[in-house]
């Protein structure tokens, strides 16, 4: 697939790992909204859910040393 919109979750997952940066961006565009709605319902305060949102995927990112590629195994 030559879209990054069109590629799945673990693709894009996989793709970050390799460092494509796009990919990564992708991921966070497509999560960020849900992301924060969630946080929102937790904080009910904009500084906070944004801080709890920063924070997660800055251990996404972190994460994507772990991530496995190999789809036989499964998600972490």
């Amino acid at each position: 697939m030559s879209d990054a919109q069109d590629r799945t979750d673990e693709e894009l997952a996989g793709a970050a790992k390799r460092g494509d940066a796009t990919a990564f961006d992708v991921l966070l565009r497509r999560y960020l909204r849900p992301a924060m709605a969630l946080a929102w319902q937790y904080t009910r305060r904009l500084e906070d859910a944004e801080d709890v949102v920063q924070d997660t995927f800055h251990r996404a990112v972190r994460a994507l040393a772990d991530y496995d590629l190999d789809p036989q195994q499964g998600m972490l």
